[in-house]
């Protein structure tokens, strides 16, 4: 779960740069494998299999994808490759595209929604818009609005809703079937549909007609291009996963900071604390026994080393 900076003005620009380790989007990785077992197992198939992409080569171990920027009245289609930063954490977790595509692409999208350039390492930028993403990781459902602080605009004045970065719409509650057009985010619901169907097809509709924009190519060719679109509609649903994931972290739901950047004296941060929460998850995922909850409390907290319950337990009351 990513690390989320917010609030300042234009002098203190940079405290807004999310940090987020490979860790926290090992996180993400973890409750996107768990919900893919739970899937499978009720099916008693896999994933694939039950979807019906394990036969025909309809997806290999190749790591081509496409991003499909939406524009006006067009597109632009740029060919991406799955990178070793995402590989790396799936291989962590035993998914591999050669056994497991489906598992591993979705694991890929869930892990690169976080992309940011300031973390430590920094994550892979071949996906725009980079820093923007996890801007548009909240929604405060008692007041329907997205991330709202002060000097936010000074980074992004166009920061949407967690479930309109999701879907891709303008406004989902009004019209969750009217995609925005152009729009920032090329992995939503919408992006994933339409990849579903070139995969499918390998055509596209032109605002007048359908085409086949592969008619031209040699069979070889083409089965690469369908497997990119399968790869690219996995992808986009894993970025979609994440954002759901993050509906479950109470300080996604309202305009809580949470960087742990510019933190100027004690526990006064100007991009809010660092989210001790977030850690201790973590450190739960990966079975230690302690985490370190870094700026500004700078402390190793030691916890008890306990597997997380995903499934099955009360549903959480308050009074």
């Amino acid at each position: 779960m990513n690390r989320l900076l917010v609030l300042g003005c234009g002098a203190i620009l940079s405290f807004f740069l999310n940090r987020a380790d490979a860790y926290e989007q090992a996180t993400h990785a973890f409750i996107t494998l768990a919900a893919i077992d739970q899937t499978a197992t009720s099916a008693g198939i896999s994933l694939g299999r039950r979807l019906g992409v394990d036969t025909l080569l309809a997806l290999t171990e190749q790591r081509d994808y496409f991003e499909v920027i939406s524009l006006s009245t067009s597109s632009i289609i740029i060919p991406r490759e799955a990178q070793r930063y995402e590989v790396a954490i799936a291989d962590a977790f035993d998914i591999h595209l050669r056994s497991d595509p489906v598992s591993a692409w979705l694991l890929f999208g869930s892990v690169r929604e976080d992309d940011n350039p300031s973390e430590d390492p920094p994550t892979p930028q071949d996906v725009s818009p980079g820093l923007r993403r996890p801007l548009n990781h909240f929604f405060d459902p008692a007041f329907n609005r997205p991330l709202t602080v002060d000097g936010l605009i000074l980074i992004d004045p166009d920061v949407h809703k967690n479930v309109d970065w999701a879907i891709g719409a303008r406004n989902a509650f009004e019209d969750s079937n009217l995609p925005e057009t152009p729009r920032s985010n090329s992995f939503t619901i919408f992006d994933a549909r339409e990849a579903m169907f070139r995969a499918l097809t390998l055509m596209t509709f032109d605002g007048a007609d359908y085409k086949d924009f592969a008619a031209n190519q040699d069979i070889g060719t083409r089965q690469q291009w369908r497997q990119a679109y399968w790869a690219t509609a996995f992808r986009a649903l894993g970025n979609v996963l994440h954002l759901n994931q993050d509906m479950a972290q109470p300080q996604h739901t309202r305009n809580e900071a949470h960087s742990g950047k510019g933190c100027l004296k004690g526990t006064t941060c100007l991009g809010g604390h660092t989210s001790v929460y977030e850690k201790y998850m973590n450190a739960r995922i990966l079975r230690n026994g302690t985490f370190d909850s870094v700026t500004p409390f700078s402390e190793v907290v030691p916890i008890a080393n306990a597997p997380l319950t995903l499934a099955n337990y009360p549903i959480p009351a308050f009074a």
